[in-house]
């Protein structure tokens, strides 16, 4: 009853929340009972939020990333203060130990959040807030419960909405609109649900956001980025009078990408849930995106169903670079990518792909894909050239695949779309000349191809380097290194895809730099899937150190 009657005190329109009424809070430290039940959820939401250990989490990040990341406030109370632009002394106030959770929802112009976070001493809090005489906030009831929105006094605005909460909550949001909306939600429900574990920060979607808002944002962004595209194809044909690209057709290639993406929304609309869990390791960062499919006859089921996972070893052997890529797939898997990539490439060209060029490109797809193995690497030698590796189920018919793949190049209309302008084949090597034509007295751009079958794998290398490079050449390997190889192996058997990406090795200044590697993978444990991206406290801090222009 004390508990009901300090509700209707604390949301009563005009009060002033001076030091002689009842708070709920005060009904809780006198053994009262905070009667603000959970809410619904908001519409439009697309996850909820929990932070398990706002300061350990943070202060980690702080000390393995460093940067400028090091010269923030190190607690959740003070970072929060710096943030929403409210008195630094009440950062104390802030329980950096316990959960904070919140909520993130659809808005038409971008993401609304709210996030609540426990006040170590509520009363103390207010003191500090409102009701002392230094105190320089004025509360004010805003719908949405019993929370009491901060305004300066004598005018101004905070750089976030932020309201005190009964239960010892502080709130916080991008305005008081999401403050009303998400508030309640994020303070009054999500503290019920059971806490993920496994990560520093949770976010977990339900499935009606995954059926609705969640869905219906990313088609918005795939229809405004197709319509764009389209307009552009539509100004370039008027521009030739009409008259489609000589070399291949970007209405078909849109085409394709549609009906790709009109499946993954298909499969994003059937899953049951999905889970990002961002976990602050002790050498890295790492977020995991996991999906748990809908309905066993649904096109989720079917597309994990369809996945053979296996380890990531491989990308151990492949060379130092700045991308090395890993692909995954059975026999059936094979042969499937075999034929999309043989439609799309028929239907980019159309009518321009005479009949005999197409059934060559047939013969050299197919003969590839029986040639090749479970596995595929491929990625950068340097910023000279590429590489491809593979396990030989048939040397022989690997090199004749490749012998056509080169033969077809030099024939229209691929040689006008790729400028090639003489293809000189030999005996496990090639030389292109490709390009604009060069000026006078320059030498036309040439690449080097080389290839072979040795010890069990088909090795291929194409560069610009002189003298030509073999099909293996003999550079370091990523996995000699101890950063990338426990990331890669971390991975266990689970990958169909994997990618190690180094990307200050695209800057010759930070090339032999320490290793500072991201890891993208994906793959499939139990019944679900999962995409990770994991990045080393090194990349973090260098690419923190270039935004800032050091």
């Amino acid at each position: 009853m004390v508990g009901l009657l300090a509700a209707t005190v604390a949301t009563a329109p005009g009060c002033t929340c001076n030091k002689s009424e009842v708070s709920v809070d005060d009904a809780a430290a006198f053994g009262g009972v905070v009667v603000e039940a959970p809410v619904a959820a908001p519409d439009g939401l697309l996850a909820d939020v929990f932070v398990a250990t706002p300061n350990a989490s943070w202060q980690r990040v702080q000390r393995g990333v460093g940067g400028t990341l090091g010269i923030l406030p190190s607690t959740l109370g003070s970072l929060t203060c710096a943030l929403a632009g409210l008195d630094p002394s009440l950062g104390a106030e802030i329980d950096g130990a316990a959960l904070a959770t919140g909520a993130i929802a659809d808005d038409p112009k971008d993401l609304a959040w709210a996030l609540a976070m426990k006040i170590a001493e509520p009363r103390r809090a207010r003191d500090v807030l409102f009701e002392s005489e230094t105190a320089r906030y004025s509360p004010r009831p805003i719908a949405g419960g019993g929370m009491l929105l901060l305004a300066p006094k004598g005018g101004g605005r905070l750089s976030l909405a932020v309201a005190l909460a009964p239960g010892g909550y502080l709130v916080i949001a991008r305005n008081e609109d999401d403050l009303s909306r998400l508030g309640p939600y994020a303070y009054r429900t999500v503290p019920t649900k059971p806490v993920p574990e496994g990560g520093a920060l949770v976010l977990d979607a339900p499935t009606t956001a995954l059926k609705g808002p969640l869905r219906a944002r990313v088609s918005s962004l795939w229809d405004a980025a197709r319509g764009d595209l389209a307009k552009k194809d539509d100004a370039a044909r008027a521009a030739h009078g009409g008259r489609a690209p000589d070399y291949g057709d970007p209405r078909a290639v849109l085409a394709l990408l549609d009906g790709a993406m009109q499946s993954r929304l298909a499969m994003l609309g059937d899953l049951s849930r999905a889970r990002v869990v961002v976990d602050v390791r002790e050498t890295s960062l790492r977020a995991d995106l996991v999906v748990t499919p809908g309905a066993a006859d649904g096109p989720s089921s079917a597309a994990f169903s369809s996945m053979h996972p296996g380890d990531a070893a491989p990308l151990l052997e492949a060379n130092d670079s700045p991308l090395a890529v890993l692909f995954r797939d059975d026999a059936g898997g094979r042969a499937q990518t075999a034929a999309d990539v043989e439609d799309a490439v028929k239907k980019a060209l159309g009518e321009r792909l005479a009949e005999p060029e197409a059934k060559r490109l047939h013969g050299a797809i197919d003969g590839w894909t029986k040639a090749r193995g479970d596995w595929t690497t491929l990625g950068l030698i340097g910023t000279d050239g590429l590489f491809v590796r593979t396990p030989a189920t048939n040397g022989d018919a690997a090199d004749h695949a490749i012998r056509e793949f080169l033969s077809l190049v030099s024939v229209a209309p691929l040689k006008q779309g790729l400028r090639i302008h003489d293809v000189t084949v030999g005996a496990g090597t090639a030389q292109v000349v490709y390009g604009d034509p060069p000026a006078k007295g320059a030498q036309p751009k040439k690449a080097n191809v080389a290839w072979g079958a040795k010890g069990g794998e088909i090795g291929v290398t194409v560069t610009t380097l002189t003298p030509p490079t073999s099909a293996t050449p003999q550079t370091k390997k990523i996995g000699e290194d101890p950063v990338i190889a426990s990331l890669v192996r971390a991975l266990d058997a689970t990958v169909t895809f994997a990618a190690v990406v180094q990307p200050l090795k695209l800057d010759p200044a930070r090339a032999n730099a320490a290793a500072a590697p991201a890891i993208v993978a994906w793959g499939k444990r139990a019944k679900g899937a999962y995409l990770r991206v994991e990045a080393s406290d090194v990349l973090a801090r260098e690419l923190l150190k270039m935004r800032s222009g050091f």
